[in-house]
């Protein structure tokens, strides 16, 4: 899935509950670039994610680019395994990864997207 299909998708549900669309952040993309990275690095040292908390929201991010300081952002980690889910079955049956989408307060996204094996990692940043 391109990551504009994504965008589209997470827009798609906020417009059902007559919100704004989330406009793409290069920022917050390279934050979720980076993210991602780091989850693959993970899983390659330790063979597994049992004991990252993947499929999580985080409500704060420390190491958040320096126009994002003092912003609130969110983060959703998302693992899917190829051709058994979707992102957006994964999103919205996951009601902390639903609540945040559905935030009035943030207004700007960022995407990652990251195939690796049978794994899709995605990241999603949202300020």
């Amino acid at each position: 899935m391109q990551i504009g299909n994504c965008i589209d998708s997470i827009n798609s549900l906020r417009f059902d509950a007559c919100l704004e669309d989330l406009v793409l952040d290069i920022p917050l993309c390279q934050m979720a670039k980076e993210r991602n990275k780091e989850n693959l690095d993970f899983y390659l040292e330790n063979g597994n994610l049992d004991e990252h908390k993947i499929n999580e929201v985080f409500p704060f991010y420390i190491r958040a680019p320096k126009e994002y300081k003092n912003t609130p952002i969110a983060e959703i980690e998302v693992l899917l395994i190829k051709n058994k889910n979707t992102l957006m079955k994964s999103l919205e049956s996951n009601s902390k990864n639903r609540a945040v989408i559905l935030n009035p307060l943030f207004s700007k996204i960022g995407i990652s997207c990251l195939k690796f094996n049978d794994y899709i990692f995605f990241m999603i940043e949202l300020s």
